[in-house]
């Protein structure tokens, strides 16, 4: 990372201070009487969040971005890149005016609401399948971070058909090496799958499956409301 800042930077920071100011202004030309309630309406729109988020990520990523110390810039430099990352998903919102675009970006919200309670119930099962997995494949292991870290990797990687075969039974025919109950760990892996991969990953397509018909049938209507709002925030626009 450069010490100094660039022409382009500075380009690209004025540009985000004119943005924020331009959402400043929007926020004060609600309807609503206090600022709370103001910030409540504004921030009641999903869109609005990501814009809010992304203005004031980048404000502290730029301001860790032109310290003169290194180690800051640093930091600031890995803001802007996730900083970056809202920025791309604001192009997102442009689709919802395209009748077959914003229909789909619709459905894709819906079914993110939908599937976190299955998400979450695949999370506890994760959780209870790679804590086992491997306080029973590595007993003598100290603790340290990295543990955290080792309980979700491979199991996630798992839900996706990596099963790492190598690793289910490295005792061998010979029973070589084993420590106490470590054949258990494969039948806590079949099971996991078996729940997994079979049952929650199917019932997560299901309830996709019963967004995209439910939202299929009125379409023309939902497409009809997201191009208005879309319309009409730019038609608030100071």
């Amino acid at each position: 990372t450069e010490e100094a800042v660039t022409i382009a930077e500075w380009c690209v920071f004025s540009y985000v201070v004119t943005m924020g100011f331009d959402m400043f202004c929007k926020v004060l030309i609600l309807e609503p009487r206090g600022l709370r309630q103001k910030l409540r309406l504004w921030l009641g729109r999903g869109w609005n969040v990501v814009r809010t988020m992304a203005v004031l990520l980048y404000g502290v990523g730029f301001s860790l971005r032109a310290s003169p110390e290194r180690q800051q810039r640093e930091v600031g430099r890995v803001l802007l890149v996730l900083d970056s990352v809202l920025w791309f998903l604001q192009l997102l919102e442009i689709f919802m005016v395209s009748a077959d675009l914003g229909l789909y970006m619709t459905m894709i919200m819906k079914m993110v609401v939908k599937a976190a309670g299955i998400l979450l119930i695949l999370l506890v099962v994760l959780t209870a399948f790679g804590g086992s997995w491997q306080a029973l494949r590595f007993q003598e292991e100290d603790w340290h971070w990295k543990l955290l870290r080792n309980v979700f990797y491979k199991p996630y990687f798992m839900l996706y058909g990596e099963v790492y075969a190598g690793e289910i039974d490295e005792c061998g025919d010979k029973g070589e090496n084993c420590v106490t109950g470590v054949w258990l760990a494969p039948a806590v892996m079949f099971l996991f799958l078996l729940v997994a991969n079979i049952l929650l990953i199917n019932l997560l397509i299901a309830v996709f499956n019963d967004v995209f018909q439910a939202m299929n049938a009125q379409s023309q209507e939902l497409w009809r409301f997201g191009r208005y709002f879309q319309v009409m925030d730019y038609e608030a626009s100071p």
